[in-house]
């Protein structure tokens, strides 16, 4: 595989199995049910403001 750009030390390709490209290739895969996400202030589901924000929310403000 060649590289787009050279490394540090001048290495311009990069020689591996089938099998270790595609572990290569499965690292970055994420785990299932992992939330990269964060929502803060008014985004975030308990927020009081979130029913006015998002219609269609279940919560309903009381």
């Amino acid at each position: 595989m060649t590289l787009k750009i050279p490394n540090l030390d001048g290495t311009t390709h990069i020689f591996m199995s089938p099998l270790e490209f595609m572990q290569q290739l499965a690292v970055p895969v994420l785990q299932p049910r992992l939330n990269l996400i964060r929502y803060h202030d008014v985004l975030a589901p308990n927020a009081k403001l979130y029913p006015e924000i998002i219609p269609d929310s279940k919560k309903k403000q009381k």
